[in-house]
């Protein structure tokens, strides 16, 4: 067995999650050392069995299956979003939502000043 001094803002769940990587834990350390209840102080002395300390340290070793800053292969490049068949689509949609805003500004003109039906 070895011991765990609690330190200030420890919480039964965040030692369990430091030592376990599980918060959901916190029973097996409140169990093995007796508490009645989840009440913990600072500097107090909680026994934890060895083999956790032992999976803390393997898992604070634990070196990524990827190289961090290197591209995924089916990312899409940026280039192909420039393609001249992409730029021509967007300048005709543009063209098209110009035209679109004039005619509901002619309308709303035309009905505003007399074109519907005032005498």
């Amino acid at each position: 067995m070895s011991t765990y001094t609690v330190r200030s803002g420890d919480t039964l769940t965040s030692i369990a999650r430091a030592l376990y990587g599980d918060a959901n834990r916190w029973r097996e350390i409140a169990s093995l050392n007796k508490l009645p209840s989840t009440l913990i102080r600072t500097g107090q002395k909680l026994m934890v069995p060895d083999d956790v300390i032992s999976e803390v340290e393997i898992t604070s070793t634990y070196t990524p299956g990827y190289t961090p800053g290197a591209p995924v292969a089916s990312a899409p490049q940026i280039e192909s979003l420039t393609s001249p068949e992409i730029m021509q689509e967007v300048a005709v949609t543009g063209r098209r939502i110009d035209y679109t805003v004039l005619a509901v500004l002619l309308l709303g003109a035309w009905a505003l000043f007399g074109g519907a039906g005032r005498r």
